[in-house]
């Protein structure tokens, strides 16, 4: 028997079940925007205000204020929700 629980076939399904997981396909890249199919991207055509690393980001919580200094907000639960703005940058500031 394959399961056999004295004998030592038991180590061998879980172990080919393992093995096989592994011969699965390639993972399929996301296709190329058709904008970029026929006319290659060029950095040149991005204004140079839009050359950066800053973005900001959108977010809403439900976590408490903060009450130490410069933090925002802590890891307890609020009963309400709060939205903002974060800034944050990407890299060295001087690549900007």
């Amino acid at each position: 028997m394959l399961f056999h629980p004295h004998g030592k076939s038991y180590i061998f399904a879980p172990l080919l079940i393992i093995l096989l997981s592994a011969c699965t396909s390639n993972p399929a890249l996301i296709p190329t925007p058709n904008l970029y199919v026929s006319t290659p991207y060029s950095e040149a055509q991005v204004p140079k205000n839009l050359h950066t690393t800053n973005m900001e980001l959108l977010y809403v919580t439900d976590r408490a204020i903060s009450e130490k200094e410069g933090v925002m907000y802590n890891a307890s639960r609020s009963p309400s929700i709060a939205y903002g703005v974060a800034k944050v940058n990407f890299g060295d500031k001087s690549l900007q």
